[in-house]
């Protein structure tokens, strides 16, 4: 159960991310708008990887 729950926090966490940019692009098409997507996905991205590895390991 705990290993579904870690997949599925680090799942949602990645499609917010793309979701947000994709809202970006389509409603504000200001750079501020995306500036904070832009700021956020790769930083969730790494984050979500390194707290996969570090459950993996820790398990």
């Amino acid at each position: 159960m705990k290993k579904s729950c870690r997949t599925i926090a680090i799942e949602v966490g990645m499609q917010n991310g793309g979701l947000a940019s994709a809202l970006a692009v389509q409603l504000g098409k200001a750079s501020t708008m995306g500036l904070a997507p832009a700021i956020c996905s790769p930083l969730m991205n790494i984050t979500g990887a390194a707290l996969a590895i570090w459950w993996r390991k820790k398990s």
